[in-house]
C-alpha cells in the first residue's frame, strides 16, 4: 500500500464546534475588531453651534446637516472613511460659512484638509475666506496661495484662479504688503482671456491711489472702459484726480458717481456656489443689503430683496429697501409703491416718510415734501439722513434759520459729517452770519483741505460782510491761489471778482466777473448764469455780494 502523504485531518463533534465558534466571536469582541478608527492628528470634532440668531428655514437645514456629521464624526451607524468623511466635513463648513458661522466653518474645512486623500483647491480657498474674515490674514494668505497651486494643478477655470488671485490681493493689501499685493492683481489681469479684467484694473489704481495717483488713474480708466458706470471706479477716480489737483476731472467723476448704477465687482464662482445653499428670505435680505449698501450694485438688489418678499412679504424693512433700490434705478413709481407698503405695515417708519418726502422733493411738490419729511423728522429724531433731507427742504424753502438747527442736530452726532459741514455754513452765510461762517469754516476747511466748494464759501465769507471789520481779503486772496483755476474756472473767476470787491476794486471785480460769464457760458452753466449776472449788476453799483445773491 502506497503511503498517504495528504496531512491527517481531525475531526470533531458538533458540540464542541458550536463551543468554538462562540468563543472566537467572544474573543473578536474583547480584542477590538470593531473598534472605532484613531482621528488623524489635527482634527477636531465639531459640537451642535447655537442657530438662535437664524430664521427657522435656515436652522432646519443646518440642524440636519450638523446631525449628520455629528452622527459620522464619532463613526456612529454605517462607519465612513476617512475620504467620505473629508467631504462631509468640507459641505457642513459651506454651509457654516454662507450662514456666517465661522468659527465652526474653519474647524470643517481645516478637518476636510487632514482627512482627505486628494484635496480639491475650492477646500482651501474656502478656508482661506473664512480665515479672512474671522481677521487670521497671514494664514489666510498662505492658504490662498495653496489653492492658486492646487488649481494650476487641477485644471481650476480661469474665474476661479482670478477670484483666488484678486482675494489673496486684497488679503495682503489689510496686511500692508502693496507690493504684493499688486503683484497678485497683475498676476490676475494673465490667467486667461476669458475675464473681466475691470476688477483687477479697479484694485491695481487703488494700490496706487496714495504713491502714485498719475498711474491709479491710468488703471482706473481702464476699468471705466468696459463700466462706464461704476459708481466705485468714478469714486476711485473722484479721488485721485483730486491728488493731482485737476478739480475739473473730480468734479465730473463725483457727478457721475452719484449717478451711478452699476459696480465693478468680482464674479467669484465659489462663492456663487455657496449662495446656492441658501434659500431663506433673512439670506436673500443680506445679499440684497451687500449689493445695494456696499456693492452698489442695484439691480442685483432689487432683486434679491423681491425674492425675500416673496417669502416673506410682512417684514418693512424690505419694502423700504427694495424702494431705495427702485429710487437709485429711477424708478420713481415703483419707489412709492414700495415705500407706501412699508407705511402700511409700520406707520411710524420715519424712512418711509422722508423717502416720500424725497419723492415729493423731485416731482416739483415742495410743500407735501416738507410736510412729510417733518413728520419725519418727528418720528426719526435721532436719523441724521432724515435730519439732512429736512434740513434740504426746508432750506429750498427759504428756511436757512430752521434749516440750519437740522444741520446742526446731525453735526453733533456726528462732527466729521461733510454734508453736514457744508450745509451748516451754507445757512451761516445766507443768515449773513459771516463771522460764524469764517470760524466754522476754519476748522471744515481743516478737515477737508481740498474740497473746493467748501473753499469758495470761505473765500464769500470773508469778502462778502457789510462791515468791514469782518472781512479778510488778504486771507481770502491766499485761499483763492491754492484752487485750480482750471478744474472749476468759472467759480475761481467769480471767487475772484469777489476778493476784489472786498478790497474795494470794483473794476478788476467787473472784469472777473465778465470772465465767470464767459466761462460759465462756454459750459452750459444753467446753474450759475444767473446769479453771476446779479453780481456782476451789484459790482457795476459798486456793491459787494451778499450771501442771499452769491
Amino acid at each position: 500500500m502506497a503511503h498517504d502523504l495528504r496531512l491527517q485531518v481531525r475531526t470533531y463533534s458538533k458540540p464542541y464546534l458550536c463551543l468554538a465558534t462562540l468563543g472566537l466571536g467572544i474573543l473578536a469582541l474583547i480584542t477590538g475588531c470593531d473598534t472605532k478608527p484613531d482621528m488623524p492628528n489635527g482634527v477636531q470634532l465639531i459640537e451642535k453651534p447655537a442657530f438662535g440668531n437664524l430664521d427657522p428655514t435656515a436652522q432646519k437645514t443646518l440642524t440636519t446637516l450638523t446631525q449628520k456629521l455629528l452622527q459620522s464624526q464619532t463613526f456612529e451607524g454605517t462607519p465612513l472613511t476617512f475620504p467620505e468623511l473629508a467631504k462631509q466635513y468640507a459641505n457642513v463648513g459651506d454651509a457654516f460659512q454662507s450662514y456666517g458661522i465661522i468659527d465652526q466653518a474653519i474647524i470643517c474645512y481645516r478637518n476636510a484638509i487632514i482627512l482627505g486623500d486628494a484635496t480639491p483647491a475650492p477646500w482651501h480657498y474656502h478656508l482661506a475666506q473664512s480665515l479672512r474674515k474671522n481677521g487670521d490674514l497671514a494664514t489666510a494668505v498662505a492658504h490662498y496661495k495653496i489653492a492658486r497651486k492646487l488649481l494650476n494643478e487641477q485644471n481650476g477655470t480661469d474665474k476661479q484662479k482670478l477670484a483666488t488671485l484678486f482675494h489673496l490681493g486684497e488679503c495682503q493689501l489689510e496686511l500692508t504688503l502693496d507690493e504684493d499685493a499688486r503683484a497678485s492683481f497683475q498676476a490676475a489681469l494673465t490667467v486667461g482671456t476669458n475675464i473681466d479684467d475691470a476688477v483687477c484694473h479697479l484694485a491695481i489704481g487703488q494700490t496706487y491711489l496714495q504713491s502714485d495717483p498719475g498711474e491709479a488713474i491710468n488703471h482706473l480708466l481702464k476699468a471705466l472702459e468696459s463700466s462706464p458706470q461704476a459708481t466705485n471706479v468714478h469714486y476711485s477716480l473722484m479721488m485721485a484726480y483730486r491728488k493731482v489737483k485737476n478739480m475739473r476731472q473730480a468734479k465730473y467723476h463725483q457727478e457721475q458717481f452719484k449717478k451711478g448704477r452699476d459696480v465693478v465687482k468680482l464674479e467669484d464662482p465659489f462663492q456663487a456656489q455657496l449662495e446656492k445653499t441658501k434659500y431663506t428670505a433673512r439670506s436673500f435680505r443680506i445679499r440684497g443689503d451687500n449689493n445695494l449698501f456696499k456693492h452698489g450694485n442695484v439691480t442685483a438688489a432689487r432683486d434679491n430683496y423681491l425674492n425675500a418678499i416673496e417669502l416673506d412679504p410682512t417684514d418693512p424693512s424690505l419694502q423700504l429697501n427694495l424702494g431705495v433700490a427702485y429710487l437709485r434705478l429711477r424708478e420713481n413709481d415703483n419707489a412709492k409703491q414700495c415705500f407706501l407698503k412699508a407705511l402700511e405695515l409700520a406707520p411710524t417708519n420715519s424712512l418711509a416718510l422722508a423717502n416720500l418726502g424725497i419723492l415729493a422733493q423731485a416731482a416739483g411738490n415742495a410743500d407735501e415734501a416738507l410736510e412729510l419729511l417733518s413728520q419725519a423728522a418727528k418720528l426719526g429724531p435721532s436719523n441724521h439722513i432724515v435730519a439732512m433731507k429736512y434740513g434740504d427742504a426746508l432750506f429750498e424753502k427759504d428756511l436757512p434759520e430752521q434749516a440750519l438747527q437740522q444741520y446742526l442736530l446731525v453735526i453733533q452726532r456726528e462732527p466729521a459729517n461733510q454734508e453736514g459741514l457744508t450745509s451748516v455754513a451754507k445757512c451761516y452765510l445766507q443768515l449773513g452770519q459771516f463771522a460764524r461762517a469764517q470760524t466754522h469754516l476754519e476748522s471744515t476747511l481743516a478737515l477737508y483741505e481740498d474740497d473746493v466748494p467748501l473753499q469758495l464759501m470761505a473765500i464769500l465769507a470773508m469778502s462778502a460782510a457789510a462791515d468791514e471789520t469782518q472781512r479778510n481779503p488778504q486771507q481770502a486772496r491766499l485761499l483763492l491761489e491754492n484752487i485750480d483755476s482750471n478744474s472749476f474756472p468759472a467759480e475761481h473767476a467769480a471767487a475772484g471778482a469777489m476778493v476784489a470787491a472786498a478790497a474795494g476794486n470794483y473794476d478788476k471785480a467787473i472784469a472777473y466777473q465778465n470772465q465767470a460769464i464767459k466761462q460759465a457760458t462756454n459750459q452750459q452753466r444753467s446753474d450759475l448764469l444767473p446769479q453771476l449776472q446779479v453780481n456782476l449788476m451789484r459790482y457795476q453799483q459798486q456793491m459787494l455780494v451778499t450771501a442771499n445773491q452769491r
